[in-house]
């Protein structure tokens, strides 16, 4: 493929919202160039899983993503070996606190990476200062556990805005499910979690999920079911849907009183101009 007229016809149609190339390797100068003239203009999601990222193009888009003005809210750069210290890249963005404001990333994942727990450490310690960010998965990654439970006990209930997280087929073991319930029950704005793949969830680990359900917002738990008896998966999915209940009901009133605030600013806008008249 001409990738060279490829990045030309996206910067004349002005852009492009969103573009997966999953599996395509391009070299340095094809990615710098689509990166820099192309995706600049309006791109908001890029998926590269397996596209043979390198530290070069890592720093690529650690610019991009933190240019004043950038569009960029998501990328995937899952199955993609970012062993050899290749986020450090993001990392250092993150830790400019000049840059770090230009950061507009809602979801990031790092599935299928093969990240060393020394990167994913302080990538997550990073991270958890993007207020931005909504949505983090650590996903398929199984050598990270336990070792990285102490740096996600303290740092997972400071992400200002986190939302959802997924920790599929690490091959949890039923002490570490256990361990990532108590943070799930501190993580304030926390509504999905999922846990899929993961089959070491005896009756301890399937309590520990309960207990993390019934004391926090989380109302959408993903996990293999099958393995968790009857009696808990009926009060586990009580307490899923009282949460919905809960945040749906937060929703409504948000949207009474933002209705309300609109009427009521619309009425003074209307007085205004009656005196005006």
């Amino acid at each position: 493929m001409d990738w060279e007229l490829f990045s030309n016809c996206l910067k004349l149609r002005n852009g492009i919202e969103e573009l997966v190339i999953n599996g395509v390797n391009l070299s340095t100068i094809q990615f710098k160039k689509l990166v820099n003239e192309s995706l600049v203009i309006s791109t908001k999601r890029l998926g590269i899983a397996s596209s043979s990222l390198d530290i070069e193009k890592f720093k690529i888009l650690a610019d991009w993503i933190s240019t004043p003005g950038n569009k960029c809210t998501g990328i995937d750069v899952a199955f993609n070996d970012l062993s050899n210290g290749i986020v450090k890249p993001l990392v250092d963005v993150l830790k400019d606190k000049s840059k770090i404001s230009n950061v507009k990333l809602l979801f990031f994942s790092l599935n299928s990476t093969n990240i060393s727990i020394e990167d994913c450490n302080e990538l997550v310690m990073q991270l958890s200062n993007l207020s931005s960010l909504i949505f983090l998965d650590l996903g398929n990654n199984p050598k990270l556990f336990p070792s990285i439970l102490p740096v996600l006990r303290e740092y997972l209930p400071k992400f200002p805005n986190l939302r959802r997280l997924h920790f599929e087929f690490n091959e949890l073991t039923e002490a570490s499910i256990m361990n990532l319930s108590v943070i799930f029950g501190k993580c304030p704005k926390l509504i999905h979690v999922s846990l899929l793949g993961n089959n070491n969830i005896k009756y301890g680990a399937a309590a520990a999920l309960y207990g993390a359900v019934k004391s926090s917002n989380i109302y959408n738990l993903d996990v293999d079911y099958d393995l968790i008896n009857d009696e808990l998966t009926s009060k586990i999915a009580f307490y899923l849907m009282k949460n919905m209940e809960k945040s749906l009901n937060i929703d409504f009133h948000r949207s009474i009183e933002a209705s309300s605030d609109n009427e009521n600013n619309t009425g003074g806008e209307k007085k205004d101009k009656e005196l005006l008249d």
